[in-house]
């Protein structure tokens, strides 16, 4: 078996042939096989207090949610690779901060710095 992300599809031609799907073949089996396969990685984040409603608002994305005393939110979600955890934690801002893993902490801080690079005066 194969899948293939869609939005990667450059380009398609409809040929004259056709694939018949295997009779034994049960899409909701695959799929459940397909996830277990794939790398996951933990992320924990924290909402700085003036942008907790951000992490509320959106609960059906966390895997937890916890509101503290201060004010702010530290949410769990998992994500299949570094590169896509540190794009939805920059999403976010300056308002959340990457509490774990350092992994993802070490992406941001390279991205910020290359952005950083990138708009400076230099003369």
């Amino acid at each position: 078996m194969r899948s293939f992300r869609v939005d990667r599809i450059l380009e398609m031609e409809i040929l004259e042939y056709g694939f018949k799907i295997p009779d034994s073949f049960n899409i909701h089996d695959y799929l459940a096989m397909e996830f277990q396969a794939q790398p996951q990685l933990h992320m924990r984040l924290r909402f700085l207090p003036q942008a907790a409603l951000i992490a509320l608002d959106n609960r059906s994305l966390w895997e937890s949610l916890d509101e503290r005393p201060d004010g702010s939110v530290i949410v769990s979600i998992v994500v299949p690779d570094v590169m896509w955890g540190a794009s939805m934690a920059l999403s976010f801002g300056p308002v959340v901060e990457i509490l774990e893993p350092d992994e993802i902490r070490q992406a941001v801080r390279e991205w910020a710095q290359g952005v950083l690079d990138r708009y400076s005066d230099k003369g």
